[in-house]
Order: structure tokens, then sequence, then C-alpha cells
């Protein structure tokens, strides 16, 4: 089928069937939303702000339940702006639990972000900006520099190093993405 073809499809409610809309028919090839190179750096960006956000609306949670408002709290933990969750939710004793987790993972994001800097874009820096007109031969200013005497070899270097932290960031953001919608389950959408 072309990926230009409109299908008809019918509505279903239960077992009654209202009416048809036409949709889209998804090409099969890799054009998809979440195929290709573009799939792991949007998952990769998510999950660095989440590790970004998280202690703000934590943070917030906390001082929100000390001051008695719970549901509030609630809602900014889960991220959400609709209807309070039902319940009685524990605030304090929710972020109490993933603060230091979102600490750790705002460091941590913090350092990935910096990393970008520090070692995928090593030759701008100042120190080593005056040897990017010959990357491949050995420059004095180099010669201290983790991977030199070239300008190369030390840009290689940082970004491994970078890359390898980045690498092992991302799945502690997504551990505790899931640990604290866990404990987000346990302490603020619980029933009374």
């Amino acid at each position: 089928m072309n990926e230009n073809t409109t299908v008809r499809r019918p509505i279903t409610h239960g077992s009654a069937t209202t009416r048809s809309t036409p949709t889209r028919s998804t090409p099969t090839h890799s054009a998809g939303i979440h195929s290709g190179p573009a799939g792991p750096v949007r998952r990769a960006l998510r999950l660095t702000r989440f590790g970004f956000t998280a202690l703000p609306r934590d943070a917030g949670a906390l001082l929100l339940g000390l001051a008695g408002a719970r549901r509030r709290a609630a809602r900014l933990a889960l991220g959400r702006s609709g209807p309070p969750p039902a319940g009685r939710p524990q605030p304090v004793r929710y972020a109490l639990a993933v603060l230091p987790l979102s600490l750790l993972a705002f460091v941590s994001a913090g350092l990935c972000v910096y990393g970008i800097g520090a070692g995928w874009l090593y030759p701008l820096r100042p120190d080593a900006f005056p040897s990017i007109g010959h990357m491949f031969s050995a420059d004095p200013r180099m010669r201290d520099s983790w991977g030199g005497p070239t300008l190369f070899g030390a840009w290689m270097v940082h970004a491994g190093i970078v890359v390898a932290f980045q690498a092992a960031a991302l799945p502690l953001f997504a551990a505790h993405r899931r640990l604290r919608s866990r404990i987000a389950a346990r302490r603020l959408t619980a029933a009374p």
C-alpha cells in the first residue's frame, strides 16, 4: 500500500460500529517517528530533560506538602495539570524517598551537558583553539593533555570519556524515572 493511500477503518464502541473515518496508513519503512537515528537521540534528550526537571519538581512537592497543599504537591510531582489525584496523597514521604536520587540525576544531567563543551567540542576550548590549524601534528601546548601531543588525540580521548559517561547516565535516568513512578503510585495516587 502506498503511504499516501487513505484507508477507511470503522470506529467501534463496544460491539457497535458507529461510523468510519479516513486514516493514513503508516509506512513500513524507516520513516516512522521512533526509527532511525532520531529515535535514540529523542529518547536521550527526554531522559536528560527528566534528569534536570525531577529535582525541582520533587523539591516543590516537598515544600507544598509541608505547607499542607497535598493535592497540588501530588499534581506537581506527577507532572499533571488536570484534576488532583484520588485518595490522600503523601507528598512529603514521596519527596523524601526520591529527592536523593533526583539530586544525583540533576548532577549527572549537568555533567552530561557540560561534557558537550568539554569533550565533543574540545577543539573550540580556549586552551586548544590555537592548535586547530594543525590537528594531526604534535603541539607543545597539547603535551600535558590526555591523548596529546596532538589536538586530534586529545579531542578523541576527551570525547570518548564524555560519551562513555553519557551512555552510563542514560540508564540511570531511565531507572530513576521508573523507580520514581513506582513510589509515586504508592505515595501519591493510592486510595485512602
